[in-house]
């Protein structure tokens, strides 16, 4: 938590969506926080009470995030609307 940081990004499931208030105080510090994986990639739009979430993979938008960051204009819901491709990833081993 005390680290000294620019940006700090935060992956949660649902099922530990409650443990986010322990970015409470890197927020505190004026750290901004990035939220992503599944919780807000699943929650709908008025359940998204957190800071700058990130849906879906942050291929496409990852470096606008940083960019903004950069800027001081970190906010709203960065998305990828486009499924991810799985073109070119192995099979899993059959057990």
């Amino acid at each position: 938590m005390d680290a000294d940081v620019d940006l700090v990004g935060i992956t949660c499931m649902t099922a530990l969506a409650p443990r986010l208030c322990h970015r409470r105080p890197i927020r505190l510090r004026g750290v901004p926080v990035v939220l992503g994986g599944m919780h807000p990639t699943l929650c709908s739009e008025r359940r998204l009470n957190m800071p700058t979430p990130c849906r879906r993979e942050p291929k496409e938008y990852g470096p606008r995030v940083v960019q903004d960051a950069e800027r001081g204009r970190l906010g709203g819901i960065y998305r990828n609307d486009t499924p991810p491709s799985l073109c070119g990833m192995k099979t899993p081993r059959a057990s």
